[in-house]
């Protein structure tokens, strides 16, 4: 009698198991939905329970004039009404932040132009559209993670866990209050490798300029072209490059005021070891600290960052580019490089992180070994969104490392393997 494959279903108790696992996603998405309509229904139009989250939801710590949710959706929301009326928002924005300059690269100027048709006094249902858009894109990006396990081979799991497991995270949760964008960035990703796996001349084309328009929005994906390198795809590298560089010469005069503003921000630097942030450059003494290695100091952070992040980078590439499964292999590698990446800016909050869970959650495999395992365990404690009180900060912060460590493990394991698609990915 033939065995039966590792990825494989058993008939009676694996089937038992999947229908438990399938109520949970549903009964996990359902609790979520209902905390975020009653959140944004209430009088303060603020997160429900801010004082039990990892990160600093609005009210809480920053005295604004939009103590909301959606404060960065506002950002965007004021600079293209400032736009619109005839001002520069790299000089002053008409909505009174901390910062009154508007610090986001000039495509997001486009991207969020659709906003101008909303007249100001409807910022709030403003809001409460792009929270629906977020919660879309999160949808459909879980649904993607689990096409792309079906194509790993790994261990079947229920659609609807997956995206309750995504939609419920800190990264995510933390992007929904905030109304940031990385989901923009994280739907260019996806779809871009969706195009790649066509391999055909149009399909190239729309994949560079999905990867290019990427990295526009936040300028860390850049290290994407590596991804693209170890892929071996030099058509679609080479067209990334370009579309880059036109979308920045189509700009040039907006980009030309945003270059000086970017350098001050980011001089500004973001808060050490903290649990809602997790940028190496700015942490780096903290780091070497922890690490009783003061001498480490001696070199500027940047510099440390870079050397820390390219070795790792390099290897894990490499074994990619020599890999046989490169093509299964993209998506994962790509949000990881991604996940990487966010460790660099000086300013780098967590819900830029959401590149890592869904990388996490198209990792795990039921026959990875049991000490793989127990790092994927952990990875938990700082992924559900309630605050566990007395946490170190440094912490949490050393466990989104190993998040990324985690990945990279996964990826050099599956690149050395042939597993065959999983057939039971539909049951």
């Amino acid at each position: 009698m033939p065995s039966i494959p590792s990825t494989q279903l058993p008939e009676a108790r694996t089937k038992t198991i999947w229908k438990v696992l399938n109520a949970l996603g549903f009964v996990l998405i359902a609790a979520m939905a209902c905390w975020i309509v009653e959140s944004t229904t209430s009088p303060d139009f603020a997160l429900l329970g801010w004082r039990a989250v990892w990160f600093p939801a609005m009210p809480t710590k920053y005295l604004m004039p939009w103590p909301h949710f959606g404060l960065d959706f506002m950002f965007n929301f004021a600079a293209v009404h400032t736009r619109a009326g005839g001002g520069n928002p790299y000089q002053l924005i008409n909505l009174s932040f901390a910062e009154p300059r508007y610090v986001f690269p000039p495509i997001l100027l486009h991207l969020f132009s659709w906003t101008s048709l909303i007249e100001w006094d409807m910022a709030r249902e403003a809001v409460d559209l792009w929270m629906i858009i977020l919660c879309a894109l999160g949808t459909v990006a879980g649904i993607g993670a689990v096409n792309n396990r079906y194509s790993l081979g790994v261990t079947s799991v229920p659609a609807s866990l997956v995206v309750a497991l995504f939609l419920c995270s800190t990264p995510f949760l933390f992007e929904l209050e905030r109304g940031n964008c990385n989901m923009l960035i994280l739907g260019c990703i996806m779809a871009g490798v969706a195009m790649l796996n066509k391999r055909s001349t149009m399909a190239d084309l729309v994949a560079s300029l999905l990867f290019a328009i990427a990295i526009w929005i936040k300028l860390y994906p850049g290290l994407l072209i590596i991804g693209l390198l170890a892929l071996r795809r030099w058509r679609v590298t080479t067209l990334t490059i370009i579309g880059c560089f036109l979308i920045g010469l189509l700009d040039w005069a907006l980009l030309a005021e945003y270059i000086p503003v970017l350098r001050q921000y980011a001089e500004k630097g973001g808060w050490s070891f903290a649990n809602h942030a997790h940028s190496m450059t700015r942490n780096w003494d903290a780091i070497w600290s922890t690490l009783h290695l003061p001498i480490a100091r001696q070199i500027p952070a940047i510099g440390w960052t870079l050397l820390a992040i390219i070795p790792p980078l390099a290897f894990v590439s490499f074994r990619v580019f020599c890999s046989t499964r490169r093509d299964d292999l993209a998506l994962l590698l790509l949000l990881w490089i991604t996940s990487v990446a966010t460790f660099v800016p000086s300013v780098s909050f967590d819900y830029n992180l959401i590149f890592l869970v869904i990388a996490l959650l198209i990792a795990w495999d039921a026959s990875h070994p049991l000490w793989l395992q127990a790092l994927f365990a952990v990875q938990l404690y700082w992924l559900q969104p309630f605050a566990i009180p007395f946490t170190p900060t440094w912490l949490t912060y050393w466990l989104k490392l190993s998040g990324v460590v985690v990945v990279a493990l996964v990826l050099v394991r599956l690149a050395g393997s042939n597993r065959p698609a999983n057939p039971n990915m539909t049951q």
